[in-house]
């Protein structure tokens, strides 16, 4: 059925639907284990919380493992060239004309629609896991201080936390977001509101206020400690810094 969604009829492209489909299909698995992990945290459980951090740290690895297939198939020089501009709104300033679904306009000619295009940051697999584990993107010009409590600053510009919205943070992953159905990007933005697993083992580990409440992508902030709880958090953080290492990769 991927085949009816070709653009450059390739077998690349079709490789490349294939691995992402697979990763959606088995990543389920995590959402479940989020699900836990937030009620364990509710709860006060850290039985419950670290089984379901190593659930959410199998997953990742799963994902990760998966993703490297990637090239088993999919040549990037033909997918870049072959497939690729048809998912990338700035190659095409017009869009695309989807026949057979809009027809023409008032005046008879085509419609064309222009979208952000496939893109794995439009899986709300990937968006629940960095909530979840309440890891944060940044824009290049703008950046976290070591601090948690200190302001975030883009030039001579400061932002206080207030300020810092998801707009702010995460414009891309924020844009794509308004791509997804209606019920996902719901379940991501209550997600984001009850999720707090870092801040819970934070409190439980009775550690300084030094330790930051998030966690920079760009350096990945592990938490200190031999706990058996904190180690499967950790353990999570280092699967997520090396799927995205790999997805820069590719």
């Amino acid at each position: 059925n991927l085949a009816t969604l070709f653009f450059s009829n390739t077998l690349d492209e079709s490789w490349f639907y294939l691995v992402t489909t697979a990763i959606e299909g088995f990543g389920g698995r995590a959402l479940t284990a989020i699900m836990s992990a937030v009620h364990a945290v509710k709860v006060g459980n850290n039985q419950i919380l670290t089984v379901a951090l190593r659930d959410i740290n199998s997953t990742i690895v799963d994902i990760n493992a998966t993703l490297q297939r990637m090239h088993e198939k999919c040549d990037p020089y033909v997918f870049y060239w072959m497939a690729r501009p048809y998912l990338n709104e700035d190659r095409l300033p017009r869009g695309l004309i989807y026949e057979g679904v809009d027809g023409n306009d008032e005046n008879g000619n085509p419609i064309y629609r222009r979208y952000v295009g496939a893109s794995a940051g439009q899986s709300a697999l990937i968006q629940a896991l960095d909530i979840a584990l309440n890891i944060e993107h940044y824009p290049t010009e703008i950046k976290p201080q070591i601090n948690g409590q200190c302001p975030y600053t883009s030039g001579n510009k400061q932002y206080s936390p207030d300020e810092n919205s998801i707009k702010l943070q995460q414009p891309y992953l924020y844009k794509i977001r308004q791509n997804m159905t209606g019920r996902r990007r719901k379940f991501l933005e209550d997600l984001a509101k009850v999720a707090n697993i870092r801040n819970y083992i934070i409190s439980q580990m009775s550690y300084d206020s030094s330790i930051p409440a998030s966690s920079p992508d760009e350096d990945i902030e592990m938490l200190p400690g031999t706990n058996e709880m904190v180690q499967a958090y950790n353990e999570c953080l280092n699967q997520m810094k090396n799927s995205l290492s790999k997805h820069l990769q590719l």
